[in-house]
């Protein structure tokens, strides 16, 4: 799934209050670790001295090591894991993926803590896309988990049902999904998801650019995912490409279909704008 991962990250740490949205610590562009591996940042760019809004808004891999590994830990980060539902069923029905990623117990001999940084910005982790949309729709929903539904109403034996909104679980309270819609309001105003940002309404976002081990990083699965309006949100938006050509990037493939969905849902629904001038 990529970067659009980050924010889950973010969530886990702010939840706990590890960090705040103005934590800053040093990037010099890579991670290493004891077991060899390396994460280095898109290109290697460093970044040095930079908050955790801002290693959002560069949506950077190593920022997000650091607070994996170095904050959070294995036993503080995949309970959250758990708790926004990954590699489990979401409850719609039919042959439904969960996803997968490994974790220390689940896999003692190959799990290793580059798995947890890695897991931390999006590789090493299977996601669908489901599963990353309920995610955004638990930070846009003030923290609470709702269950989701194919259709909005049944047909009952001639009668319309209308399907009540049900909430799952909370994942995270209600400071942390406030703080968290701060920083990615930021990514869309300052952020790689610029591309997805609607005139005259807030939006919070993040971009993905996801990679396969074993194929050319030149081939992706670009993303962006968020809510809007952020003040007061109305619908949670995922936009997945696969292996663009024009762009690989999350940003700038997926992000002006985004842009275009999210525009055409203010305007049918008359959602009013909330963006002050």
């Amino acid at each position: 799934q990529g970067s659009t991962m980050k924010a889950v990250t973010m969530a886990a740490a702010l939840d706990q209050g590890l960090i705040t949205p103005d934590t800053s610590f040093y990037d010099p562009g890579y991670m290493e670790f004891d077991d060899a591996a390396t994460v280095t940042n898109w290109e290697g760019l460093a970044y040095g001295t930079e908050t955790m809004t801002q290693v959002l808004e560069h949506s950077a891999n190593v920022g997000a090591a650091y607070v994996a590994h170095n904050i959070l830990g294995p036993k503080r980060y995949y309970p959250y894991l758990m708790r926004f539902g990954f590699g489990q069923a979401t409850g719609i029905g039919g042959q439904e993926e969960i996803g997968s990623f490994r974790t220390p117990s689940s896999d003692p001999q190959e799990w290793s803590p580059s798995d947890l940084t890695r897991q931390a910005f999006g590789q090493a982790i299977l996601a669908t896309p489901l599963q990353v949309a309920m995610a955004y729709e638990t930070i846009a929903n003030g923290g609470l988990m709702m269950r989701p539904y194919l259709v909005s109403s049944i047909d009952n034996n001639g009668q319309v049902v209308t399907i009540q909104p049900q909430v799952e679980r909370r994942v995270i309270s209600t400071r942390t999904a406030q703080l968290l819609t701060g920083m990615l309001m930021r990514v869309a105003t300052e952020g790689l998801a610029q591309p997805a940002k609607v005139p005259g309404y807030t939006v919070a976002a993040k971009t993905g650019t996801a990679t396969t081990q074993g194929i050319s990083e030149f081939l992706t699965e670009a993303s962006v995912a968020g809510f809007i309006p952020a003040s007061n949100p109305q619908f949670v938006i995922l936009v997945k490409i696969d292996r663009p050509k024009a762009t690989i990037y999350g940003g700038s493939a997926a992000g002006p279909l985004w842009k275009a969905i999210a525009q055409q849902l203010m305007w049918y629904y008359h959602v009013p704008p909330d963006e002050q001038a």
